[in-house]
């Protein structure tokens, strides 16, 4: 059994979603490894869509299209690995509002 624990952290945000979109800056430089997302919209019925974009290069390391609803928890299997300069984005956003926004990464 190890005795050593993983550097969890966890990192909360405030996202301003206005016309439908809104976007967060994670951590400058980050090389992690991202273990779980969550996001709260302001009203439970609100839809929208997310996506995290690496902004050197502008690729996009992890989306989904799906509409979201209400609250959106995921623990990613396997982790999505994050080198570099990244932005959260919320789009298609049925509602403006301020969105929660939870990341845990290793």
């Amino acid at each position: 059994m190890s005795t050593t624990t993983p550097d969890l952290q966890k990192k909360y945000y405030n996202v301003i979603v206005a016309s439908g979109s809104g976007s967060v800056t994670l951590p400058e430089g980050m090389a992690h490894k991202l273990l779980q997302i969550v996001i709260i919209a302001p009203v439970s019925s609100t839809s929208f869509k997310m996506y995290i974009e690496e902004t050197r290069d502008n690729i996009e390391v992890f989306r989904r299209d799906d509409d979201l609803i209400g609250t959106y928890n995921e623990i990613m299997q396997p982790v999505v690995p994050l080198f570099g300069n990244h932005i959260l984005y919320i789009t298609n956003a049925s509602a403006d509002g301020t969105f929660k926004v939870r990341i845990v990464y290793e």
